[in-house]
């Protein structure tokens, strides 16, 4: 499959090729010591971020890892130097992004403003497959997207959103509904787990199996 989507050139192949290379970085600054590897880390990882912001939780347990581990293995001091450096260079490739969305949007937000309507996608009341299903106030071309969102937040509240807002407000709503039907919301996710770990690969705007038909590489035996 990786081969398959290298060739669709989707920004998940060069999320998933930083991902490696600060994930080496990490196990060189170990092996060979040398606390300046764990900035590189973190530049890479913040990168990584930017290109995909569903990696942050992970950083956020790498960053803790760092410390406890770092405190078993070297002294205490160097221990926090590297967890400080891996800090400082995952921030420092985010840092312009905020500071364009806080002049473009007069809000503090992060790298992005779509996880929540990303999130309402996943987990919302018309969803009854866990693939993505297209919502009827929203066109789902990337062009037109979120201002649908957006749109439709403010005819729901009655007021004027900032972009952040627009995505806690869709946060809100995808939780609302996950506390008012719990049993329902459960069945959601394990129609999720089921596509995720089933063997047929979902189509999205380009089909697996079609080009398969085309490509020898994609019809040898290799795990899929």
């Amino acid at each position: 499959m990786y081969l398959y989507f290298a060739n669709e050139l989707l920004v998940v192949n060069l999320v998933v090729s930083l991902d490696l290379l600060g994930l080496l970085f990490v196990l060189r600054a170990f092996e060979e010591d040398r606390t300046v590897l764990w900035g590189v880390a973190g530049v890479t990882f913040g990168m990584s971020a930017i290109a995909r912001p569903t990696i942050l939780p992970f950083v956020a347990a790498l960053f803790l890892w760092i410390v406890l581990a770092g405190w078993k293995m070297v002294r205490v001091p160097k221990a926090l130097a590297a967890a400080a450096l891996f800090a400082v260079g995952f921030a420092a490739p985010i840092a312009p992004v905020t500071a364009h969305n806080y002049v473009m949007d007069g809000n503090l937000v992060l790298i992005s403003s779509n996880g929540g309507f990303n999130f309402f996608i996943g987990n919302n009341p018309m969803n009854r497959t866990g693939e993505y299903e297209r919502l009827p106030f929203v066109d789902p071309n990337p062009q037109h997207e979120q201002a649908g969102f957006a749109a439709e937040a403010r005819r729901r509240t009655g007021h004027e959103m900032s972009a952040g807002e627009v995505s806690s407000f869709w946060f809100s709503e995808a939780r609302r509904w996950i506390r008012a039907e719990p049993a329902a919301w459960v069945g959601l996710v394990w129609r999720k787990a089921r596509n995720y770990w089933g063997a047929f690969e979902i189509p999205d705007n380009l089909d697996y199996y079609l080009y398969r038909e085309s490509a020898p590489l994609l019809r040898l035996p290799i795990p899929g």
